[in-house]
């Protein structure tokens, strides 16, 4: 059997997950990395039995709606491969897209950042590997998180300040610094708006990350907000990834806080998901 008969067979089966074209989509990134080629230079290639067997495991956790990302253990995110697993959120294409955005913002050296809520470590150690001189300080909750993002931090030779804090406790702020840069992609979505969301992602990726405490979808804006009239640097920027459905909520309410040149930007979507704001 080749590898285009086999992927044309089992997408049925994983199609009520992942949607027609995703499912094919997920089959040929599963046969890229069996083979560790591209799927074009191995769609008419036959199978090995060895190969036949990995891949009827997979298809069976695919089966279950357990996202590709988890059960191979890795994440390409910008141009880097992270490790992942249901400890922290599969990095998105929007999140790249924020990640450039800061990218071009850096113009000096020797900048401070701090990245809340951290996750797989994609945002921070992406941006040290492209600006090795910006001195990062990333914060997380969750242990099992950290220890994840220590690890891709090594794995990809960056150093970076690991922290396990909740950021929603006022009082831990004293153990932080003064910034340049803040960094964020926090939990957004309201616990009410759970059922929308496509069951790979509800019933796999880590529900601290996705879900706010109390559907309150700003609370860690809010947050952010408050935390940078003290801690941001004067003419410093606060970058954030959003719920489109409360982009224009968010942008309110940092001009309330007083910040300066609040701008909204579209993903490739274009839904405004970006948030950028100047002290």
């Amino acid at each position: 059997m080749k590898w285009k008969e086999y992927i044309n067979q089992h997408c049925t089966e994983i199609r009520s997950f992942f949607g027609e074209n995703e499912a094919i989509h997920v089959l040929r990134k599963m046969a890229e990395h069996i083979c560790d080629a591209a799927y074009s230079r191995i769609n008419n290639n036959e199978i090995s039995q060895e190969d036949i067997y990995i891949a009827n495991r997979m298809v069976e956790e695919l089966k279950q709606g357990r996202p590709l990302q988890y059960i191979v253990g890795e994440a390409w995110f910008y141009k880097y491969p992270f490790k992942v697993n249901e400890a922290v959120l599969i990095p998105r294409p929007e999140t790249e897209e924020l990640v450039e955005w800061i990218l071009s913002c850096i113009v000096k050296t020797n900048l401070s950042l701090l990245d809340i809520g951290t996750g797989s470590g994609c945002i921070p150690i992406t941006i040290k590997k492209e600006k090795p001189e910006t001195h990062i300080t990333s914060l997380d909750i969750s242990r099992q998180a950290l220890a994840i993002a220590e690890e891709n931090a090594r794995q990809l030779n960056t150093e970076i300040k690991f922290l396990t804090l909740d950021f929603l406790n006022e009082s831990s702020w004293v153990d932080l610094n003064k910034y340049d840069l803040i960094v964020s992609n926090p939990p957004y979505i309201p616990v009410n708006e759970k059922e929308t969301l496509s069951v790979n992602v509800r019933n796999h990726e880590p529900h601290q990350a996705l879900f706010v405490p109390g559907n309150q979808p700003l609370l860690f804006y809010e947050k952010i907000a408050k935390f940078g009239k003290e801690y941001l640097n004067d003419q410093g920027l606060i970058f954030l990834e959003l719920h489109q459905d409360y982009a224009y909520e968010t942008k309110k309410l940092f001009e309330e806080f007083g910040y300066k040149n609040v701008e909204l930007r579209k993903d490739i979507s274009g839904n405004d998901r970006m948030l950028k704001v100047c002290k």
